[in-house]
């Protein structure tokens, strides 16, 4: 919903998404955590897509799917990681 041209909104999500890389790569680079990288990376991603499900670039291309799997299984792929986080960062928190 960033703008209402459809090829706009191409050019708005494919930058972000860039820059999502970018930062997950930095984070990547400076902590050497995998988990923290794919995470960070999946919520950036997801915070992308959804701020851009209800514009109309998603109907003219007939991608419904993205944005039902956008709206409803992506955050669980989320939950999923931030628990393997917390559960990692409280075993290992003693460690090291």
């Amino acid at each position: 919903m960033f703008w209402s041209s459809p090829s706009r909104d191409l050019n708005v999500i494919i930058f972000l998404v860039i820059i999502a890389l970018i930062i997950s790569v930095a984070v990547y680079f400076k902590t050497k955590k995998k988990i923290l990288t794919l995470f960070i990376l999946s919520l950036l991603g997801n915070l992308i897509f959804w701020s851009n499900s209800g514009s109309t670039f998603f109907d003219i291309y007939h991608l419904k799917g993205v944005v039902k799997f956008t709206l409803w299984y992506w955050p669980w792929i989320n939950v999923g990681l931030l628990v393997i986080l917390l559960v990692n960062y409280f075993r290992n928190r003693g460690k090291a």
